[in-house]
Parts: structure tokens; sequence; C-alpha cells
């Protein structure tokens, strides 16, 4: 049974670490998109958006980027996208219509 177990933890170490890499990937793909959507979420937030909508926008977006995902990647990949979601709420619309 030795060599079952010491496979099972190997395993299981493989998954977590596969589940961690793919969040921190997926999280750095969607802090990049709202780097790259910064004048347009700093001229949403001016306008009045609720920080809701701004916040459902930004994990629709990395929603999207999980087709037919399994559920335990989904929920940890959405939790990913959730801090650059966070982040985007205190962007600074007169910082971000003065740029370029």
């Amino acid at each position: 049974m030795l060599p079952v177990r010491g496979a099972l933890w190997t395993y299981g170490f493989i998954g977590v670490f596969g589940l961690i890499l793919a969040s921190v990937g997926l999280a750095g793909v969607t802090a990049y998109a709202v780097t790259q959507r910064f004048r347009e979420i700093g001229i949403r937030i001016e306008l009045g958006v609720r920080p809701a909508a701004v916040l459902s926008l930004v994990m629709k977006k990395g929603a999207e980027l999980l087709p037919g995902a399994p559920l335990l990647l989904a929920a940890l990949a959405l939790a990913a996208c959730y801090v650059p979601a966070r982040r985007s709420l205190r962007i600074d619309p007169v910082v971000a219509l003065r740029q370029e």
C-alpha cells in the first residue's frame, strides 16, 4: 500500500500545483485586460456606473476564458479574477482620462 499512497500524494500535489498555476495565470491575464481597458473603466466610473457593474464586467470577461472547465477549476479561476476586478474599482477617472 505504501507505493499507492506515495503515488496518491504525488498526483494530488501535482493537481493542486496545477490549479494554483492556472489561477495565477488567469489572474495575470485578467489584470492585463483591466490594464488595457483602463480608460474605458475610468469613463464608465465617471459616468456613474455602479461599482458592482464594473466588477461584473471584469468577472464576466474572466469567465469567458473558461469554456468547459471543470467546476473546481472554474471556481478557483473566478476567485483569481476577483482580485484584478476589485482593483479596477479603484481606478481614478481623472487619471484615466488624462492618459494619452
